[in-house]
C-alpha cells in the first residue's frame, strides 16, 4: 500500500512538472502559444484545461471550509479577479475579457491547490526541478533546433523552447534567484554550480532587462541576510536591528546616486537610449489613448486590441510599424486596463505580500526566504516588460501568487 501511495504521489509530482513547463511559457514554441492581439490559442488552452482541471478538481473537493479559508488568505488577489471580471460590463471586448479572466482565474486556482498540495520544501523543489528541465531544455534547443533568433532584430541571441529572449531571460533568472538561496538556506555546492548555469544562459539571452533586474535581486539577497541574521554570510559579531537598518538605507541611497550619475553610461553599455527601445512612445501613446477611462480602465486585457489601439504604428515608427500586445510595462497595463481602482486594488496586494514576507521570516521557511528577492525582481522587471496577472499563467505570475499563498499558510499556522 506505502508503494502504491508513494508511485501515486510520485506521478502527480511528475504531472505538475509538466504542467508548469507546458503552460508557463517554458516550451511556448512547441504549441506557438503566443497567439494574435485579440484572439485565443485553442492548443493552449486545451493544455491548461487538461493538466490544472484534475488537480483544481482535488482542491475544490476538500470542502468548504478548506476552500473559504484559503480564498479568505487571498482575498487580494480575489478581489483583482473579481474586479477583471466586472470590467466586462464596460470593455470594449466583453467576452475577450470574461475568457482572459476566466484564464487568470485557472491559473489562480492551480496556485491554490499547489500550494495546498505540497509543502513548502516540496514546492520549491518542484519550481527549481521544471526551471533545471528548462535550463537543459535550452541547450538541447540550441544544439538541435532553432534555439537561437536568426534573421530579426534580435540576432544571435538565445531563446530556447520559449519563442523569445525576453521569456528566456526572466525564467533563467527566476532560476537564478531561486538556485541561489537554495545554496544560501542548505550550503550544498551544486546549488552553486547551477546558479553558474542559469547566468550563463542569462547573459546568452541578452535580455537586459532580466539582467539588470536579476543583479539588483541578487545583491537585495546580502542585504536580506544582513537584515535577519546581522552577518553577511562570514563573522560571529550581530549588529542591532537599527544599525542594521541605517547601513542597509546608507547603501541603498549611495547606490541610487551613484546609477543617477551613471545612468547615461550604463545605457550606452546595455546598448538602450533614453526612449528604452521604444517604451517610452509606447507609455505617451497609451496615456494618450486612456484618458477617456482612467478611474475604471479599458478592461482586463482589452485595450491593445485592434479595436482600440489599431492606429498605433503610426505613433511607434520606432519599431518599423509592429504592433505591440503590451504596453512593456506591467504598471502601465495595470493602468490603462484597470484604472485608478485596479491600480488600488494591486498595491493592495503588494502590500499583503510584503506584510506577510515580514511576518513569514520568523519561521525560516526556505519560501520565504526566497520571496523577497523575487518580488524585487519582478517589481523591478514590470517596469519595462508585463508580467503581472498574466492570462496565460507565466512562470513568474505562478511563482508570485505562490509564494504569496504559501507565506500566508505558512502564518495562518504560526
Amino acid at each position: 500500500m506505502a508503494d502504491g501511495q508513494f508511485t501515486k504521489h510520485q506521478f502527480e509530482f511528475v504531472w505538475n512538472l509538466l504542467a508548469v513547463l507546458l503552460i508557463t511559457g517554458g516550451v511556448a514554441s512547441f504549441f506557438q502559444a503566443g497567439g494574435g492581439r485579440s484572439e485565443g490559442n485553442l492548443i493552449f488552452q486545451a493544455l491548461m484545461v487538461f493538466f490544472t482541471f484534475p488537480c483544481i478538481y482535488m482542491f475544490f473537493r476538500k470542502g468548504k471550509s478548506v476552500v473559504f479559508h484559503s480564498l479568505a488568505n487571498a482575498l487580494p488577489i480575489v478581489s483583482i479577479i473579481v474586479y477583471c471580471a466586472l470590467s466586462s460590463l464596460w470593455s470594449q471586448e466583453p467576452m475577450l475579457t470574461l475568457r482572459r479572466t476566466t484564464a487568470l482565474f485557472i491559473g489562480f486556482s492551480y496556485a491554490l491547490y499547489l500550494v495546498d498540495r505540497y509543502n513548502s520544501k516540496e514546492l520549491i523543489q518542484l519550481l527549481f526541478r521544471c526551471l533545471l528541465c528548462l535550463l537543459i531544455l535550452t541547450f538541447i534547443a540550441v544544439m538541435f533546433f532553432s534555439g537561437i533568433h536568426q534573421g530579426d532584430e534580435h540576432e544571435g541571441a538565445w531563446h530556447g523552447f520559449t519563442g523569445h529572449k525576453n521569456s528566456l531571460g526572466r525564467y533563467m533568472s527566476a532560476g537564478v534567484l531561486i538556485s541561489f538561496g537554495l545554496y544560501t538556506y542548505y550550503r550544498r555546492r551544486r546549488y552553486i554550480f547551477i546558479t553558474l548555469a542559469f547566468i550563463l544562459v542569462l547573459m546568452l539571452s541578452t535580455s537586459k532587462t532580466s539582467l539588470a533586474s536579476c543583479f539588483i535581486s541578487f545583491i537585495f539577497y546580502f542585504f536580506s541576510v544582513y537584515l535577519i541574521t546581522g552577518t553577511l554570510f562570514f563573522g560571529e559579531n550581530r549588529h542591532p536591528v537599527k544599525l542594521r537598518v541605517m547601513i542597509i538605507s546608507l547603501f541603498v541611497l549611495i547606490g541610487a546616486y551613484i546609477l543617477y550619475l551613471l545612468m547615461p553610461y550604463a545605457l550606452e553599455l546595455l546598448d538602450r537610449d533614453f526612449t528604452f527601445s521604444g517604451r517610452i512612445k509606447i507609455w505617451q501613446y497609451a496615456i494618450f489613448i486612456s484618458d477617456d477611462f482612467n478611474l475604471f480602465g479599458a478592461g482586463y486585457r482589452s485595450f491593445w486590441i485592434d479595436e482600440l489601439t489599431w492606429d498605433f504604428f503610426y505613433y511607434n515608427p520606432y519599431w518599423g510599424g509592429n504592433v505591440t500586445g503590451n504596453g512593456h510595462s506591467g504598471y502601465l497595463d495595470l493602468f490603462v486596463e484597470l484604472g485608478y481602482v485596479g491600480l488600488g486594488l494591486f498595491c493592495w496586494f503588494i502590500y499583503s505580500y510584503i506584510k506577510g514576507l515580514t511576518q513569514g521570516y520568523k519561521s525560516g521557511s526556505v519560501i520565504t526566504f526566497i520571496s523577497g528577492p523575487v518580488l524585487v525582481f519582478l517589481l523591478i522587471y514590470n517596469i519595462f516588460e508585463t508580467v503581472y496577472l498574466s492570462p496565460r499563467m507565466d512562470m513568474l505570475w505562478l511563482i508570485l501568487v505562490m509564494f504569496y499563498l504559501s507565506n500566508n499558510k505558512l502564518n495562518t499556522r504560526q
